[in-house]
């Protein structure tokens, strides 16, 4: 019988730091843009999570995974898995390639919009060939996923269940989503 607190843990959470949910907020503040004491654990997501096998109930990280070069990515997906205890939910938001290249196409001015602004040092031309590199190489990006790259990802490494999810939409209780953005696909998978 579980009598312990649930270990929930906020991946990567940057200034995103959620307070009086149970969610214990993990990052390295490499960016050096979050306040001192608001952080639980100050750790390096490409180091093995500090947590024994088949512990953890909820993960979460958002806009964190394609920060990661391919092998490392998959790596830190891995180690996921491993602290997830049998029945654990993640929860992953991040920038969907795929989602870029239909917008590239099709010419979609909300996307376009969207992200053009965000771009970092900002946009020189305004244009779309501009934006289609910019999604990949700004904002320190290492890796891109499709959805269905990272569901294929995911099931290889193990996770079943894998549903898209919408902005604050949820199967297993999953509340504090940031990015409500024409950019970003969310996936929930358990262990």
């Amino acid at each position: 019988m579980k009598t312990a607190e649930p270990i929930k843990l906020h991946l990567a959470c940057g200034t995103n730091v959620v307070k009086g949910k149970g969610w214990t907020n993990v990052d390295n503040n490499s960016d050096h843009n979050i306040k001192k004491g608001q952080l639980d654990l100050d750790w390096d997501l490409r180091k093995p999570l500090p947590y024994k096998d088949d512990s953890v109930d909820k993960i979460f990280h958002e806009h964190f995974i394609e920060h990661l070069p391919k092998a490392q990515g998959e790596a830190f997906l891995h180690d996921c898995y491993r602290v997830l205890e049998p029945g654990g939910s993640m929860r992953i938001g991040w920038p969907d390639t795929a989602k870029m290249i239909r917008a590239y196409v099709t010419h979609n001015k909300k996307y376009f919009n969207y992200v053009s602004k965000h771009v970092d040092g900002g946009m020189l031309f305004g244009t779309w060939d501009e934006l289609l590199v910019d999604f990949l190489y700004s904002w320190q990006h290492r890796y891109g996923y499709t959805r269905k790259h990272l569901k294929q990802l995911l099931l290889h490494i193990g996770f079943k269940d894998a549903k898209y999810k919408k902005y604050r939409q949820s199967d297993y209780g999953f509340d504090i989503d940031a990015r409500n953005d024409p950019a970003t696909t969310y996936i929930e998978v358990i262990k």
